[in-house]
């Protein structure tokens, strides 16, 4: 057939044609592959996270200040306060220094915690819980007269202890709340929000988030946009990373540390590397899930359907 010229093509410009036009579609198709399967293999960079968790240890770094007022422990309650940085009291004959034991109606009146604080909350027994704290912050503890300090009466009025803790040392501080025989713990916090959320096990005189073996006991985990929850067994290892969220409560319940966390993580696992399995769903999944994978598909589809109208066009015209 003549071209625009008026020239007949010759039999290597219509082959040049076919193979220009064959490799038009099989490029995008090519493509459209290997980004299908790059999509099926690459995890998304940040999720949504979902976690209700029983454990006998959680620590968690403050990504802004927080303040909980008039936590109570309950009637014959005990505390102890240890490596504060100052105890301070206005009863002139409760005052003590680092170290104190209080029995009696107990509360935490004020804590507060400043952001890059680290507080972790480990169970004691069925009966007890301790507030590990490292970092900025400052507890005041209401007592309802009598006050008992160190098993010795100091006060028959009403008294309010201030802790303080050692930021310049980074001693971690401790408060280890007991509950009276017979009565059940009211301890309870809400509304924390973390930059960073662990759930190791802590020996006695360990600082800092990381610990040695995992503290879980059971929970259920969901990742992303997922209405399956993931069950998690006693001792599962559960890895958060890049945490930024909300502990909406945190509270002692039968001898265990009840969790409820709601956030986005740049990274969720299962196990320790190397054994370590990413939850974050695939781009592919993450994008099975939205209305872009299904109106793109559309657009794809449309494209290709051009192309081969356009193969088949070229390729009858070569034969006319």
């Amino acid at each position: 057939m003549p071209d625009d010229t008026g020239t007949s093509a010759t039999p290597l410009e219509r082959i040049a044609r076919k193979l220009a036009t064959d490799g038009v579609l099989l490029g995008v198709l090519g493509a459209c592959l290997v980004l299908l399967a790059a999509a099926a293999v690459i995890h998304v960079p940040q999720t949504a996270v979902g976690l209700s968790i029983r454990v006998r240890d959680v620590r968690m770094r403050m990504a802004s200040d927080y303040a909980a007022v008039d936590v109570r422990l309950g009637k014959g309650a005990s505390l102890t306060a240890s490596r504060f940085g100052g105890i301070s009291t206005f009863e002139p004959t409760c005052q003590t220094s680092q170290e104190v034991t209080l029995k009696g109606d107990l509360s935490i009146a004020i804590l507060n915690l400043r952001a890059s604080a680290d507080l972790g909350v480990s169970a004691i027994g069925t009966q007890g819980v301790d507030l590990a704290i490292v970092g900025p912050a400052s507890v005041q503890i209401g007592v309802t007269g009598p006050v008992k300090k160190n098993d010795r009466l100091c006060s028959t009025a009403d008294a309010v202890f201030t802790l303080d803790t050692d930021t310049g040392k980074g001693y971690e501080a401790h408060l280890i709340i007991g509950t009276a025989l017979g009565q059940t713990s009211d301890f309870k916090l809400h509304n924390l929000r973390v930059s960073q959320l662990r759930f190791d096990h802590h020996a006695a005189g360990t600082v800092g988030l990381t610990g040695s073996d995992s503290s879980v006991l059971s929970g259920s985990l969901l990742v992303g946009e997922s209405d399956k929850p993931i069950s998690l067994h006693e001792s599962e290892v559960v890895m958060l990373d890049g945490v930024d969220g909300t502990v909406q409560t945190i509270a002692l319940d039968k001898g265990d540390v009840s969790v409820e966390f709601r956030g986005h993580v740049d990274g969720v696992a299962l196990g320790r590397a190397p054994d370590r399995r990413d939850l974050r769903p695939t781009i592919l999944v993450w994008l099975s899930r939205s209305d872009w994978l299904r109106t793109s598909g559309a657009v794809l589809g449309a494209v290709l359907l051009i192309l081969w109208r356009v193969r088949v066009w070229v390729r009858n015209e070569e034969g006319s």
